[in-house]
């Protein structure tokens, strides 16, 4: 992950870098969403998968799909398929489930990559070509 890496959960940074890292982000991120589909810019826009959970990984119809359960105590608990298509990933995951995400960062150069982190700093990585997003 190139912002919310290791260094930036363990608060090794300064209050500065911090800052940084999450406002380069986002112009980062701000740049992505001009070349995605409506589908990727709905996901980012309106979507936290902040302290979310990826409870399953399953393969089905050329389609990686996870379930996640997102969200938190204050604004409620809510149950999403995330299907990514056209998916690269590493097979490690099934080992680590539950998967309780800290940090994510999605990105873009020939494809669409989402990046995990874990508060134990375990990465996942999938690579996909688009997505769709359904409530349990």
């Amino acid at each position: 992950m190139k912002y919310f890496d290791k260094d930036f959960l363990s608060g090794e940074l300064s209050d500065e870098e911090y800052e940084n890292r999450i406002q380069n982000y986002n112009m980062y991120i701000d740049e992505v969403l001009k070349k995605s589909n409506f589908k990727i810019r709905l996901f980012i826009k309106n979507i936290s998968l902040h302290d979310a959970t990826i409870l399953e990984v399953n393969t089905c119809n050329n389609k990686l799909n996870c379930r996640i359960l997102a969200g938190d105590n204050q604004t409620g608990r809510v149950l999403l398929v995330f299907s990514f298509f056209d998916y690269k990933y590493d097979n490690i995951v099934q080992k680590m489930l539950p998967f309780k995400i800290a940090y994510y960062e999605l990105c873009f150069t020939n494809e669409y990559c989402l990046s995990f982190i874990s508060d134990d700093f375990n990465e996942i990585k999938i690579n996909f070509s688009d997505i769709s997003i359904f409530i349990e």
